[in-house]
């Protein structure tokens, strides 16, 4: 039996390939709430502003991610707000999203 949820979210892997030549990838958690097809064609993605809209709108919280310290960093909005304003953790956060989004489309 199906369940509705009223705010469904949902936890996904953001894969990110660090910028210089040896294009180290590094691994962390994301857990998303998902977006109703009206809601997700609202957004401006074509703009970098509509793209940081989604995802400061759309990430709920974040997993394995430490500090210089090597200290793990709690979630916070300002923690969100630091990691879509490096092209390389938008693009991966923003495929993250996707790839799960399609994956469940495509199984169902």
């Amino acid at each position: 039996m199906y369940q509705i949820e009223t705010n469904p979210a949902f936890w996904a892997p953001v894969k990110v390939v660090l910028p210089g030549d040896e294009n180290q990838l590094e691994t962390f958690r994301a857990k998303f709430r998902v977006r109703e097809v009206d809601d997700f064609n609202g957004y401006d993605f074509v703009t970098e502003e509509g793209l940081r809209s989604f995802l400061t709108d759309t990430i709920v919280d974040l997993d394995d991610i430490i500090g210089e310290d090597r200290k793990p960093v709690a979630f916070s909005n300002q923690l969100v707000k630091t990691l879509i304003a490096q092209p390389h953790l938008r693009g991966a956060l923003f495929r993250a999203y996707n790839e799960a989004i399609v994956k469940a489309v495509v199984g169902n």
